[in-house]
């Protein structure tokens, strides 16, 4: 369903944005996170508020890697 996600014209809330890539966070679908992250346009979410979320779940070694290309993106 994310691939028929509108990004522009017509363009959703913000929040509809950051809730399908903290749903992705949060699911530890950290690849398909960061495709998100390439793909969409940074002025359709708030890119402080995800970059806030991505690092408060850098707790565990194995996922800080793939979080901080995430947060680098």
């Amino acid at each position: 369903i994310v691939s028929k996600i509108p990004t522009s014209k017509p363009q959703l809330d913000a929040a509809i944005y950051e809730k399908v890539l903290s749903t992705y966070l949060m699911q530890k679908k950290f690849e398909e996170l960061k495709e998100l992250l390439i793909q969409w346009p940074l002025n359709i979410y708030n890119l402080t508020s995800i970059d806030q979320l991505i690092r408060l779940q850098m707790d565990d070694e194995r996922t800080a890697k793939a979080l901080l290309e995430c947060s680098a993106v």
